[in-house]
């Protein structure tokens, strides 16, 4: 196992392994913003995301949990 010393990744691999994770923790943030019904805060960190990687479509089910469940959503926002 390759350890880190902090210097900057450069390796491919190790880049999407970081993205990745990254991913993952936003999407474990936005389901406890979305139980403590925080949903503009879940909303955002959807969005920052999206912002690493736009394939993945549990952050879409996520933010379309949101709107659905924020009472001051319009239908327009689910476009």
């Amino acid at each position: 196992m390759k350890e880190w010393n902090g210097e900057e990744l450069h390796e491919t691999a190790d880049l999407d392994m970081r993205k990745s994770l990254l991913v993952q923790l936003y999407l474990n943030m936005a389901a406890a913003y979305i139980n403590l019904h925080h949903y503009k805060l879940a909303e955002q960190v959807i969005n920052d995301g999206l912002a690493l990687s736009d394939r993945v479509s549990q952050l879409y089910f996520r933010k379309a949990q949101c709107i659905g469940l924020c009472k001051n959503s319009t239908l327009e926002q689910l476009y």
